[in-house]
């Protein structure tokens, strides 16, 4: 696929907590289509990028942009909206709700209000639609996590640690599943741990280390960079 379209610049992005630089200056770009890996050991603030993206934190300095559009600061309804959504690692699905219900919630703002069996058959759950939450297994809960992201008919994904505690053939299922999303132009940014699942997910990763961005390129080139393979040997607790 051809990365032409540029959907989300981050420019000099800092977010500050009690003095403490959780990012520190971090610049990238995301293409229409474009897989990006998002990795660092714990601390290194990949977790504060996302939800400062997301609006859930307020940046001290930088810029965000989805097509042009500033919507650095704004309110996480507002950047969903616009077209900027994520999963979790640890779903948060309305325990209450049925899986087809779930979807139907997320989609309540959706522009385009894509069918929720549509939807539903993209990420293999159109079976269980009318399945309570507490009968999903891990995997399908995490489906179902990309099911409601998918709801508001998004620009840009952020897929937060997606590949823990599944199968080697869940992996291959999830994987497949993100390539067709790409196929039809959603952007994804993949923060994950697992360098085999990102192999078969991204183009290119972005590295972060103590809040500040030091590698961008593809997987194989960071994984022979000294940088990177120095900073990997330690972490505390993911910012």
């Amino acid at each position: 696929m051809t990365e032409s379209k540029s959907l989300l610049k981050i420019e000099n992005l800092t977010t500050i907590f009690s003095g403490f630089k959780a990012l520190n200056d971090v610049s990238l770009e995301l293409f229409q289509g474009q897989a990006l890996g998002l990795v660092g050991p714990n601390g290194s603030g990949k977790t504060t990028l996302v939800n400062t993206v997301c609006g859930l934190y307020k940046p001290a300095h930088g810029h965000i942009t989805l097509e042009g559009l500033n919507i650095t600061g704004k309110r996480p309804h507002d950047i969903a909206r616009a077209g900027i959504n994520r999963t979790f690692q640890i779903p948060k699905p309305f325990r209450d709700l049925s899986v087809y219900e779930n979807v139907a919630v997320s989609s309540i703002h959706s522009k385009n209000r894509t069918s929720i069996p549509e939807i539903l058959r993209k990420v293999n759950l159109a079976d269980c639609a009318n399945y309570p939450i507490e009968k999903l297994t891990a995997s399908q809960q995490k489906r179902l996590d990309l099911a409601r992201a998918l709801a508001l008919d998004p620009k840009v994904i952020f897929v937060d640690e997606l590949a823990a505690g599944l199968t080697p053939t869940e992996l291959t299922e999830v994987a497949e599943m993100l390539a067709n999303f790409r196929q039809n132009g959603i952007a994804l940014i993949v923060v994950e741990h697992l360098m085999g699942f990102l192999e078969q997910v991204v183009d290119s990763v972005f590295v972060l280390s103590a809040g500040k961005g030091i590698f961008s390129g593809s997987l194989r080139d960071a994984l022979s960079d000294e940088e990177v393979k120095r900073v990997f040997l330690g972490g505390a607790h993911d910012a």
